[in-house]
């Protein structure tokens, strides 16, 4: 009997949250700017996706369609992959307050993401984006490689900070050979 009312609980839910979707999405499309209808933005949906052939105005189309509803979709698809993301992050660690800040992967995807403007690979487009996954990546196997080896955390943020100092002397030296 709770294996039933838990199903349809669960079914209920993953209904209202499509529906409460739609209705940002559809809110999306229809508040910015320009006013447009809510009416006018069900016609124009209408139109594209059935032909259903409802007299609109050429401009307000193409704001729902073009910039407003990809605006809105394209918001909507970020945020279920960054929930998804979190998730699985949450369920592979098995700790419900696993974040990237705390597992430092965060930290090591900006030092990428630097490193390749610093360094100018590329036109950045393409390369920021693959140098931040490669310094998450970097750093995520440093941490649990070393983590595999005993080192605890501490010791390996120890590390990280003297590599840190290191980094900043050297870079304080060279600019003063420079000038």
């Amino acid at each position: 009997m709770s294996r039933t009312l838990t199903s349809i609980g669960r079914t209920g839910a993953a209904f209202a949250a499509l529906a409460i979707l739609l209705i940002a999405l559809w809110l999306g499309a229809a508040i910015g700017e320009t006013a447009i209808p809510f009416s006018t933005v069900a016609q124009t949906v209408a139109n594209r996706l059935w032909n259903a052939g409802y007299p609109l105005e050429p401009i307000d189309e193409g704001i729902i369609w073009s910039y407003r509803l990809s605006r809105a979709v394209v918001a909507a698809s970020c945020g279920a992959a960054l929930a998804l993301s979190g998730a699985v992050l949450q369920s592979l660690l098995r700790n419900p307050l696993a974040d990237p800040y705390i597992l430092g992967i965060s930290a090591g995807a900006s030092t990428g993401a630097v490193s390749v403007a610093i360094l100018g690979f590329g036109a950045g487009m393409l390369t920021m984006p693959l140098g931040a996954f490669l310094g998450a990546l970097v750093l995520a196997i440093l941490k649990d490689g070393f983590t595999l080896l005993g080192v605890s955390a501490f010791t390996f943020d120890m590390i990280l900070g003297a590599a840190i100092l290191v980094t900043m002397a050297v870079n304080i030296h060279l600019s003063r050979l420079r000038d």
